[in-house]
């Protein structure tokens, strides 16, 4: 190799190493399921089925994403008589470093048919830098002295 290709080898890679640095970690979003109070007999843990209708991942009970709309397909872990789970989709708009508490919300501490899936809390996720945000020319407010 030529010490002038060598050289602009070098020279790339260090342009490339210092752009992907300086763009910071990228944001992300998380959900959790096993948030359900004991105290609460009609609030129970829920199972992420599906994220996007993508359901080759690995079950537990924190998941990463991107930030942006997802649609996810998430069951009680609560059984009926036959010891079957019934299970629901829900629309998440996840907002840039957040971590949302899911839980299944049954209308009695009984059945498992009637349940909506609730967001239990939002919280910031303390590791995550949030993106900067553009200021809005629409909403600006000049304000004199």
């Amino acid at each position: 190799m030529k010490p002038l290709s060598l050289l602009a080898l070098v020279l790339v890679s260090v342009a490339t190493a210092t752009t992907t640095r300086a763009a910071g970690p990228t944001p992300w979003s998380e959900i959790t399921t096993n948030r359900a109070a004991a105290s609460k007999p009609d609030e129970v843990d829920v199972r992420v089925v599906a994220i996007d209708g993508d359901m080759t991942f690995r079950q537990r009970m924190s998941y990463k994403l991107t930030p942006g709309w997802h649609m996810l397909h998430i069951a009680t872990t609560r059984r009926d008589r036959r010891g079957d789970a019934t299970q629901q989709p829900l629309m998440l708009m996840a907002k840039p470093c957040v971590q949302y508490d899911l839980v299944a919300s049954h209308e009695n501490a009984l059945g498992n048919r009637r349940w909506q899936v609730t967001v239990k809390s939002e919280s910031p996720i303390a590791s995550c830098v949030p993106p900067a945000s553009e200021p809005d020319a629409g909403n600006t407010q000049e304000i004199t002295p």
